[in-house]
């Protein structure tokens, strides 16, 4: 990726991320004209921050001009930055697992979008703004929004769908605690339950755990009053490829055969 023409850069890309960040040092690097102050707001906390302008964002073939960033220190990165919704909007991005490449594309076009592989599943979604999520979705029973979040290493159910899930069946299993983190520092503590069952459309993905927390996400999202699953890379890493097409609003899910007898991802008949 290349900033006003230098470069390269390595964005990680964070479907969870409102805005794109970059380290401060690469700002101070290229001479970006800072702007006003802004509060970055992590899974726990807040950071002050200041915006600078990119006259303009490459990434192969496709150019994003102009754009306000926040900074933020590379120690809080561990990286040159973050690629957010406010770029990612509009364009089609797959992640595939088995050839390790990260691919961003225009979207698919209007016939190409209807047609699916024989290990691939499709499934629709609703938002704007790059806040996709998808409804078609049942947790162990109970109905759920649930958006992905690449950013996150784990996956989170939020306080609602927790109480219908104990609701629904008292008896589900508790693991542990485990420490939320995020790049603005702080931690948050939940607890881990195991999920026997999550279908998303036609996929089926089982025995997977997820950390239950009102994470600030949640209300960024719409979603903290209805149940919600972010599903995280933890979750992602299963399927072979995975694609988020902003402009068609869908994702797709690949698997490949010997994914299937394991137990934990299949394609519904």
């Amino acid at each position: 990726m290349r900033i006003n023409g230098y470069g390269v850069y390595r964005l990680m890309v964070d479907t969870g991320s409102e805005r794109t960040i970059i380290a401060a040092d690469i700002a101070e690097r290229l001479a970006l004209p800072r702007g006003r102050k802004v509060l970055v707001q992590g899974i726990v906390r807040g950071e002050p921050a200041c915006l600078v302008e990119i006259r303009q964002l490459e990434m192969g073939s496709l150019v994003c001009p102009r754009l306000e960033v926040p900074t933020l220190p590379r120690v809080m990165l561990n990286g040159d930055g973050y690629l957010g919704l406010d770029v990612l909007d509009g364009r089609r991005v797959i992640f595939d697992f088995g050839a390790r490449t990260l691919t961003i594309l225009r979207p698919k076009g209007f016939f190409s979008a209807f047609w699916t592989r024989n290990d691939e599943v499709r499934v629709p979604t609703l938002g704007d703004s790059g806040r996709l999520r998808a409804t078609d979705c049942v947790i162990d029973g109970i109905h759920a929004a649930a958006f992905l979040d690449t950013g996150a290493e784990v996956s989170v159910i939020n306080q609602a769908l927790y109480a219908a899930l104990q609701r629904h069946n008292p008896v589900s299993t508790l693991r542990t605690t485990e420490a939320l983190t995020g790049v603005t520092g702080g931690s948050v503590v939940g607890i881990t339950t195991l999920l026997a069952r999550i279908t998303l459309g036609e996929l089926v993905l089982t025995y997977a755990t997820a950390v239950v927390a009102d994470l600030p996400v949640f209300s960024i999202w719409g979603l903290s009053k209805q149940p919600a699953l972010l599903i995280g890379m933890d979750c992602l890493r299963r399927c072979t490829r995975v694609s988020i097409d902003y402009g068609r609003k869908e994702l797709r899910f690949e698997i490949t055969s010997s994914q299937i007898p394991q137990g934990m991802l299949s394609l519904a008949s």
